[in-house]
């Protein structure tokens, strides 16, 4: 053969092999493996493979990128010459398709046949090892790469930081990130990334402002890691102004990952409305946009708006994921859409997603308990193929939750009977069932059989259930005692605690609690804040209230925990400091229907009547739904103002929102109103149509006749009360001795006195001074001060004052000067105290008397401008 005829066939060959090479690539590019097979059979034909590297990596690599690994290991397996471009072909197509242990056994092999591996194969199995979590195989690598000098390289660097980062080694990852002399964007987001995902918000935030120093933009991923880290911290304000940067270089519009972190970010600060916003402006939505703004509607318990958004999501067609279903599962279950939950189930089933995906079918169980179809939620429990702690537990934790605590005592019997391993979270739950019933027996048979003598051993979580128990079943004592036997307390166990004080109105106790679990070294969280803030309001203690509404500020929770904010606006409004309580409401980010109420009624408790009925109407205006707390403090304030007009008009909305048949409470507020303003007839015409009536209800109706003078009235209705095996009170108490008073009848009030003490009525000091006057005014002196010193209280200068007027009116002077004199011994100032005695002698026509009272040195710059 001549040399040309020999060139013109390699020419030939080297031509094909290009061809072939370029086919084959294309084949990876598409995925098209049924034409890879066809083009591999052509170059086995030519015996390609035995002459020619490239063509060897190049089909591995298309196998690979087919998903066709078996065969890329054949072929890899029979290559005679295989080089680094074979070898790392075949290792780079293992950890793409997420096989990393292979890959690293054909590190293992590659090195134990005498080749060398390269940057390339070593960062390739560094994302092998990040991606099954091998820490030990990965530092290795590590440690090969630093021999080799390779950590220098800016791909091997982030990805070294990126493996570092997924094993949660972060103080690994800054020191490589250290290392590097060049630092990209995509170096910075790996760290930053890092730092977010695992809560170190504050350092993430340092390594964005230093990477912005530096002059490297951020791209969609950095921005989407920094408002996961803004999120996780509070830091709302940093949020927003990353929104603004997005915003300005048009992110939003081509990169809908930042879309879904931006709607994320706006629900997890509780801002649901700014992430509805940025939903709707997005061109791009994924079913990651569609689930972050739904779970966000959720999590605030906005369950019907979560569930029109499942279904605008499906018109759209865009497929829910598992984390759409559980939270559409949960908002059924909490509004009772049994409807749309059944449909729901059956789009699971439909597409499979229920087989072995023990969340699903656990959410179904707690959906259908919430609905109130026990029988339905069990049938779904008891098909699981699987049945766990975890099921069992959820199943007992829905029963509970819903107040079915029969059913999940029984539940947990079960579960003992199957000798299912009893967690925390299953004790903790049954223990809960236990306290919804007062179950006390039950709940003391679980401590002792469970706990007793190993509280600590049985965990925190378990502890606080015990707590929790002991507070509302038991005795404060015995939850005392538990909590004193733990040798570690955490902020849960310290709330369960003062969440019992507060509930037996303790609230010294809480903020003792408060402050004891902060010289212990735990760190409050936001129900802490609640409940401290709340014993606060209770005590009038301004002064700790503003302390503790400054650490909120310093823990960032104002402005990020909404029943926190509430709560710091409550406490100032109880406090009377009004338009402290407002300046706080103005700042809120988050305001809902339990904000206004507390302005509102921090308004009406004080009687600025007027402010509390414009915070009414601006909280309409703004589109929050008043509810029976909102409704009873306006209808106060239309009382105190007479404005029955006002009244009517929130009548009529009551009347539309059916609050009249299932709040007692909105009830008793609108009879109030109504006498109050003098419609009484209208009051009773509420009265009469209400389903339910209470005490407070009876009284509201009994103030308004004894306002008019009808003590006839008066006296019926509390027979009729009485009838109906309602116990009157000290207010009941109070209107009849006011009616009976002002008709001169002291037998009745007297008898009435006298009777409710089998209601075991605590008499206060202002009944005992209107017997007082009554039986004064009434000429009864002696019985007056009989009841004066035979009161359990110890008489002060208004009750001698009482007394003394009596004996003015009927012209005693001998026990007026009496009288006279005690008040004296309380306050020899007491200016009133003169003025009745002058009356009294001059009445007697003892103006001598009189006049030589009148030119006392005693008070006299306080009594000498009445006495003129």
């Amino acid at each position: 053969m001549s040399r040309t005829a020999a060139t013109t066939i390699m020419v030939d060959k080297n031509t094909r092999v290009q061809t072939l090479v370029s086919l084959l690539m294309d084949c990876a590019e598409q995925k098209d493996l049924e034409r890879g097979l066809e083009i591999h059979v052509e170059i086995a034909r030519l015996h390609l493979l035995e002459m020619d590297f490239y063509i060897g990596s190049t089909l591995i690599n298309m196998y690979g990128k087919c998903g066709s690994l078996l065969n890329a290991q054949e072929v890899f397996d029979s290559l005679k010459l295989r080089n680094i471009v074979a070898w790392n072909s075949l290792i780079s197509n293992f950890v793409q398709n997420g096989f990393g242990k292979r890959a690293l056994a054909f590190l293992d092999r590659m090195q134990g046949e005498g080749m060398n591996a390269d940057a390339f194969t070593l960062t390739t199995c560094v994302k092998a090892c990040a991606s099954i979590k091998d820490i030990p195989k990965g530092c290795e690598i590590h440690a090969e790469i630093s021999r080799k000098g390779f950590s220098t390289s800016l791909f091997v660097g982030n990805t070294l930081i990126d493996m570092y980062v997924k094993f949660g080694m972060l103080e690994n990852a800054h020191e490589v990130f250290q290392m590097l002399l060049i630092r990209n964007v995509v170096t910075w987001t790996a760290l930053i990334t890092g730092y977010a995902q695992y809560e170190c918000g504050e350092k993430a935030l340092k390594c964005f402002e230093q990477m912005i120093c530096e002059g490297i933009p951020p791209n969609g991923a950095t921005y989407a890691s920094m408002l996961k880290a803004c999120c996780s911290i509070g830091a709302i304000r940093n949020g927003i102004q990353m929104h603004v940067d997005i915003a300005h270089r048009n992110l939003l519009i081509t990169d809908v990952c930042i879309g879904s972190s931006l709607v994320d970010m706006y629900t997890k600060c509780g801002l649901q409305s700014e992430a509805r916003r940025v939903f709707d402006m997005l061109q791009k939505k994924n079913v990651v946009t569609w689930t972050a703004l739904i779970s966000g509607y959720v999590k605030h318990e906005q369950n019907e708006d979560a569930l029109d958004c499942f279904e605008q999501m499906q018109a759209e067609n865009v497929a829910p994921n598992v984390v759409t279903f559980l939270c559409c599962l949960k908002a059924c279950g909490n509004v009772g859409a049994l409807f749309l939950g059944n449909e729901i189930h059956a789009e699971i089933a439909r597409i499979g997603l229920s087989k072995g995906n023990l969340a699903l079918d656990t959410a179904l169980v707690c959906m259908y308990v919430k609905c109130g179809l026990l029988a339905k939620a069990q049938e779904v429990f008891d098909r699981l193929p699987f049945r766990d702690d975890v099921s069992w537990s959820a199943l007992i934790a829905s029963y509970a939750d819903q107040e079915c605590g029969e059913a999940a005592l029984y539940c947990f019997e079960q579960m003992q009977m199957e000798g299912i391993f009893l967690d925390p979270v299953t004790i903790a739950c049954s223990l809960k069932a236990c306290t919804n019933i007062r179950a006390i027996r039950k709940g003391q048979e679980i401590h002792a059989k469970y706990i007793e003598d190993r509280v600590e051993a049985a965990g925190l979580a378990v502890s606080s259930a015990l707590i929790d128990f002991h507070c509302k079943c038991s005795s404060l004592s015995s939850a005392q005692e538990v909590f004193d036997m733990l040798t570690q307390k955490d902020v849960v166990s310290w709330n369960a605690l003062m969440g019992g004080y507060m509930q037996h109105d303790r609230a010294e106790d809480v903020l003792s609690c408060y402050t004891d679990m902060q010289l212990d070294g735990v760190i409050p969280d936001a129900v802490t804040f609640v409940y401290a803030l709340k014993a606060c309001g209770m005590l009038m203690a301004i002064d700790k209230g503003t302390l503790i509404h400054t650490e909120v500020e310093k823990n960032g929770l104002l402005t990020t925990e909404l029943a926190v904010g509430n709560a710091v606006v409550d406490m100032y409004g109880k406090c009377g400091f009004l338009d402290k309580a407002k300046e706080v409401f103005d700042i809120l980010l988050m305001k809902n229907v339990v904000t206004w109420n507390a302005l509102v009624g921090g308004f009406s408790q004080y009687e600025r009547d007027e402010e509390a009925l414009k915070l009414f109407e601006d909280m309409q205006l703004h589109g929050v739904i008043p509810n029976a707390v909102t409704y009873t403090c306006a209808l106060k304030a239309c009382g105190n103002l007479g404005a029955g007009d006002k009244g009517s008009e929130i009548h009529r909305e009551i009347t539309k929102q059916r609050l009249l048949l299932t709040d007692p409470f909105v009830g008793s507020a609108l009879v109030d109103m109504y006498a109050k303003c003098g419609l009484l007839s209208k009051g009773k015409e509420v009265f009469d149509a209400l389903p339910v009536l209470n005490t407070i209800t009876w009284n509201a109706l009994i103030t308004g006749y004894s306002q008019c003078g009808e003590v006839d009235t008066v006296l019926f209705c509390v027979d009729r009360m009485v009838e109906s095996e309602l116990e009157p009170d000290s207010v009941t108490l109070m209107n009849i001795i006011n009616s009976c008073s002002h008709a001169g009848l002291v037998e009745v009030s007297l008898a009435c006195f006298q009777f409710m003490h089998e209601y075991a009525v605590d008499h206060t000091v202002g009944q005992y001074t209107s017997m007082i006057d009554l039986l004064g005014r009434a000429g009864q002196l002696e019985g007056a001060l009989l009841m004066l010193w035979k009161g359990p209280f110890h008489p002060n200068v208004i009750t001698w004052l009482v007394l003394l007027s009596g004996c003015r009116k009927w012209g005693n002077l001998e026990l007026g000067k009496y009288a006279f004199d005690q008040a004296l011994f309380l306050d020899e100032k007491y200016a009133a105290a003169y003025i009745g005695m002058y009356n009294l002698y001059a009445d007697a026509d003892m103006q001598g008397d009189a006049a030589t009272f009148k030119t006392t040195e005693i008070c006299h710059e306080c009594a000498s401008s009445l006495l003129m």
